[in-house]
């Protein structure tokens, strides 16, 4: 019985933050409260479910390395952020953290362009959680 009621809250809480993410839509985080390393990497919300998050960045000067590229450690930041905000859709008490990170440079961004980075969790076990992430440079056209 206590574990079912556990499983409603849990569902409730994880229903009040994916409505909380669809209102902030179109919104960064510079307007909403949110943890400062996330305000300053300023990510704007794309689209919110459970389980799923899509956020969207501009890399600015500052997050660059010297040859006007975005460095490879604000990439895992853009991405590691966009874990913890997947995480806060599922609606568990507290912060979950990351254990483990890998990632493949693929593709390069410039200052100026935006990324978008979608969020998933494909396993969600009594102890962890898989995320998977999709990361996409957005040209402009």
């Amino acid at each position: 019985m206590a574990e079912e009621q556990d499983q409603e809250e849990i569902l409730k809480r994880s229903e009040q933050m994916v409505e909380l993410f669809k209102q902030l839509k179109g919104k960064n985080f510079q307007e909403i409260p949110a943890p400062p390393f996330t305000k300053w990497l300023n990510g704007t919300i794309i689209d919110a479910k459970r389980g799923e998050i899509e956020l969207e960045f501009t890399v600015r000067p500052e997050m660059a390395n010297p040859t006007g590229l975005l460095h490879g450690g604000m990439q895992c930041a853009l991405m590691d952020d966009t874990i913890g905000v997947t995480t806060a859709t599922l609606g568990y008490p507290g912060f979950l953290i990351s254990i483990d990170f890998h990632v493949d440079y693929l593709g390069k961004v410039k200052v100026g362009e935006k990324v978008r980075v979608k969020g998933q969790i494909v396993r969600e076990g009594r102890k962890s959680y898989t995320p998977w992430l999709k990361y996409t440079i957005l040209k402009e056209t």
